[in-house]
């Protein structure tokens, strides 16, 4: 088996509320995004070990900032805000999608995005348009599709299926895999994802 990277020592660094606050000495970048309350902070505590290094929020579109996490020095992980609950104004809100923007089409230390969905309902309006900004990026996209205990062995196929027909029509750099934080599968798919992307932005 590979060596992958070590996520257990990964800390939180800072929170990004404007793009002035991003950090200046990071130099690889690896965002996860996805619809609130999809399971984005559950993955980032697996991935690392820790049971509160991403807080759990119940309150959808709590988080208001970009999450940054040192794994190791120049690489981060990077907590986006979820995107689809935020109670906020419509001037409020078009700040933020800007400055998301920005950070996805612009960020030069951003390597790839994993974006994570619901197994049980993949591909939602909001989803399809993160996935043409992911598309505008060229930046490689990795989905998880989580929470697949959920399903049956049927649905599974079905919905690995329907994804895939999605991606065929999209024509870009995705890859996809089924996810499950409880039942704790899909986490060696996900570090090997990682590491491959890591290791090919240090070979450059």
């Amino acid at each position: 088996m590979r060596r992958f990277i070590d996520f257990t020592k990964t800390s939180f660094i800072k929170s990004a509320p404007t793009e002035v606050a991003l950090p200046h000495d990071s130099q690889i970048e690896i965002a996860f995004a996805g619809r609130s309350n999809v399971g984005k902070s559950s993955v980032l505590n697996l991935l690392s070990q820790q049971k509160n290094l991403a807080r759990i929020s119940k309150t959808p579109g709590r988080t208001q900032a970009i999450n940054f996490f040192e794994v190791l020095k120049p690489f981060y992980l990077v907590d986006l805000p979820g995107y689809g609950y935020a109670k906020v104004s419509h001037e409020a809100q078009a700040q933020w999608e800007h400055f998301l923007m920005n950070y996805i089409l612009k960020r030069n230390s951003l390597i790839g995005i994993i974006l994570i969905m619901d197994a049980r309902q993949p591909f939602t309006g909001l989803d399809e348009a993160f996935i043409a900004l992911c598309q505008q990026s060229s930046r490689p996209c990795h989905i998880l599709l989580n929470k697949m205990d959920k399903l049956t062995k049927n649905e599974r196929n079905i919905t690995w299926q329907n994804v895939q027909n999605k991606l065929m029509i999209a024509n870009s750099n995705f890859t996809m895999q089924f996810f499950s934080v409880r039942e704790n599968f899909g986490l060696v798919e996900l570090k090997d994802i990682l590491t491959t992307w890591v290791h090919h932005k240090k070979n450059l």
